[in-house]
């Protein structure tokens, strides 16, 4: 018999949380791989034991999944290298949490490990108590490791066995701060994909602590932070090297100076997205010199292109479509 290695039960409205009590007993519980559960109204915190049990889990997209709620975001994570089995029973609250012990499930899981390398938990209530259960769980798992990884130093054989590659917390306004991320994002140093997008409370100072703990970055999205500055973006990007993909859709601080950042830094960079940003065509030609492996840009509804058609002799815009046209780059405007 084979077995399915991959679920989308994406948008399955009738289904609860016994179709993944189901879904994780017998063999599927240590071969499924990837399960997408986006938009199943009805699962609640009675289905994470469940997940928990699908110890070769890799990939869980949990979109708009909004009756999981703060208190179960933390038994995703991998419990701590070396448990106590013994510990005392507490409850799952902010409180107990602060104290740095396990709460009971997690201990009770402790024998199983969930291999999550990508989380996709956007628009669910990931309220401030939900960052501060995760960002103590991978405190407590990353802190149990012989040796600490850091984003600048390579990842030691046993964070390797667990790494988180790929978060996404787009749409989660309420919890999504910039001191939760401050306390989460240090023990996440295998980041390579980072989505943050219509996080509203995030101001520059998310940007600094994703550019000091994150190195790794290659794809990176925060459409929408009306808060950053204009000089929080360009500091970002000169530490953010591998970046490859960037989503930085209406944000009114983007503008040349952040093209002309990513020209001199970014130089792998492949996709970007600039949808109703100030950017000007000299900065997208600069942009277009500085990185030669682009070849998708959206720079869609951006203010001061609209009426390009009425510059069309203007030296930079011509060598912008020349070199457009060469590379066989996709430019929406």
């Amino acid at each position: 018999m084979r077995v399915c290695a991959s679920s989308l039960l994406l948008g399955c409205s009738a289904l609860s949380d016994g179709a993944l009590e189901l879904l994780s007993t017998g063999a599927c519980a240590s071969h499924l791989l990837s399960l997408d559960v986006s938009h199943v109204w009805q699962l609640t915190d009675a289905c994470v034991p469940a997940l928990r049990r699908c110890t070769a889990l890799q990939s869980l997209t949990a979109v708009k999944c909004l009756r999981i709620t703060d208190q179960s975001w933390q038994l995703l994570v991998p419990p701590p290298a070396l448990t106590d089995a013994t510990q005392p029973v507490v409850q799952v609250d902010t409180a107990a949490v602060a104290t740095g012990r396990m709460p009971d499930a997690v201990g009770a899981a402790a024998s199983t490990t969930l291999s999550l390398r990508t989380l996709d938990l956007s628009g669910c209530t990931v309220g401030a108590s939900g960052m501060v259960h995760l960002s103590r769980a991978w405190s407590r798992y990353y802190r149990s490791l012989p040796v600490q990884p850091t984003a600048a130093t390579a990842l030691p054989p046993a964070a390797r066995s667990i790494p988180l590659l790929s978060l996404s917390l787009s749409d989660c306004a309420a919890g999504v701060t910039d001191e939760a991320l401050g306390a989460l994002l240090p023990w996440l140093p295998a980041l390579t994909h980072l989505s943050l997008a219509s996080c509203s409370r995030l101001t520059s100072a998310a940007l600094a602590h994703l550019a000091r703990h994150c190195r790794r970055l290659r794809t990176l999205h925060v459409h929408q932070l009306v808060d950053v500055s204009e000089a929080a973006l360009v500091a970002a990007v000169t530490q953010l090297p591998s970046l490859r993909e960037v989503g930085l859709d209406e944000i009114p601080a983007v503008t040349d100076a952040t093209l002309d950042a990513l020209a001199l830094h970014c130089g792998s960079l492949q996709r970007l997205s600039l949808r109703r940003c100030r950017v000007t065509h000299p900065g997208l030609l600069r942009l277009l010199q500085g990185c030669s492996r682009l070849r998708h840009v959206d720079c869609a509804l951006a203010p001061h292109l609209a009426d390009m058609h009425n510059h069309m002799e203007d030296p930079q815009w011509q060598r912008l479509l020349r070199l457009v046209a060469r590379r066989g780059v996709l430019l929406l405007r």
